[in-house]
């Protein structure tokens, strides 16, 4: 990790870059300490230096205490060491979406035969989890109708009893707080495992989704009051913090589990840094899939798996196979690719017992 952030020192400032020579020494037991930096005296912590130091002069005017990162290097980069050993995976299949439709791409699962059947399809492959969303039977467009989910639902239970279900409860169509929770009122053999919960408003290419603190709030309490965790989906930085505001307002209990979405227009870009930043963000307690809008879906679910989280696919967030986008995918095809990545990367999708228990889920 640090051998990583010195290749690029040039583009940080000096102090940073003082700092994270000396981290780099703290790990390598061959170094002597310090000895590349401008801190002082090359065996000496730069926490014991007098004023002369760059860091020192940050202290006389108050922005810099008394500092000893070793402690907290070692246990952080033991944390990202477990973290990306990490063998299982969750695997968040997100088959239709509200966007794609039929004349777009044939491939996209509208009818409810569909959707139960491209699920089953995704779930032989090794998908644990999947994320809905329903479509008026004739006219293929966005619904909150609760029979459309319980039909769903049932023939998906039908045969993958196990399998972690999502509902979507967003406000990219519906503003109405009774609209968006209806699908949460589903009880017996088809309530869902979980709700989806985006942390904040934010803007797609044509279309805004309106998530009001009240309304994030009354969705959380909501799944709560019925026992059904929320999918966290997170589109930046600021809504992991928000995250955090639902924790201490107790609306939210671990384990988290978040999806975090990179790539969209006027949020955080698809990119090792802004994913790195955000999974750095995340509370204890969480376990996390990444996805990625558009073309940048590949590229983000496999950084996911290199840092060991999870993975969020599906013609959801995109409908291409290649990045160039010459050919329309299938789900299968998007499932199948992921799987055959994890496998090279010697890692594999939790059953779907395991998906449960994981994500602390009733059996």
């Amino acid at each position: 990790m640090w051998r990583t952030a010195l290749g690029s020192l040039g583009r940080i400032p000096k102090v940073s870059k003082d700092l994270a020579i000396y981290s780099r020494d703290l790990l390598d037991k061959s170094r002597p300490i310090g000895q590349d930096c401008d801190f002082g005296r090359r065996t000496n912590p730069p926490h014991q230096q007098e004023d002369k130091s760059q860091l020192g002069f940050l202290r006389q005017l108050g922005r810099v205490t008394e500092f000893d990162p070793r402690p907290l290097l070692v246990s952080g980069e033991r944390k990202e060491t477990e973290r990306m050993h990490q063998p299982r995976f969750i695997v968040n299949f997100t088959p239709t979406g509200m966007i794609p439709t039929k004349d777009v791409t044939p491939s996209v699962p509208v009818q409810i035969n569909e959707v139960v059947e491209q699920v089953s399809g995704a779930a032989r492959l090794g998908a644990n989890m999947v994320h809905l969303h329903a479509r008026d039977q004739q006219t293929g467009e966005p619904t909150f109708e609760r029979d459309i989910y319980a039909r769903m639902i049932a023939g998906i239970r039908e045969r993958h009893p196990d399998l972690v279900i999502c509902v979507s409860t967003s406000g990219r169509v519906f503003s109405d707080f009774e609209q968006r929770s209806a699908c949460l009122e589903l009880k017996g053999d088809v309530k869902p495992d979980f709700g989806s919960l985006t942390l904040s408003s934010l803007n797609f290419n044509n279309q805004a989704s309106m998530n009001s603190p009240q309304m994030i709030q009354d969705l959380a309490k909501k799944m709560q009051d019925h026992g059904i965790k929320p999918e966290l989906e997170a589109f930046d930085l600021g809504m992991i913090n928000y995250a955090a505001y639902l924790i201490k307002k107790n609306l939210i209990t671990p384990p988290f589990y978040f999806n975090l979405i990179l790539g969209n227009i006027a949020c955080a870009q698809a990119n090792l840094l802004n994913l790195g930043l955000m999974i750095n963000e995340l509370p204890d307690g969480s376990i996390w899939s990444a996805g990625g809008v558009g073309r940048s879906q590949l590229k983000m679910n496999a950084l996911a798996l290199i840092a060991g989280g999870g993975v969020r696919v599906g013609l959801e967030d995109n409908i291409y196979f290649d990045e160039e986008r010459t050919r329309l995918a299938t789900n299968e095809e998007l499932v199948s690719r992921i799987i055959r990545i994890a496998a090279a990367l010697e890692r594999s999708p939790y059953s779907q017992q395991e998906a449960r228990r994981t994500l602390g889920v009733a059996p």
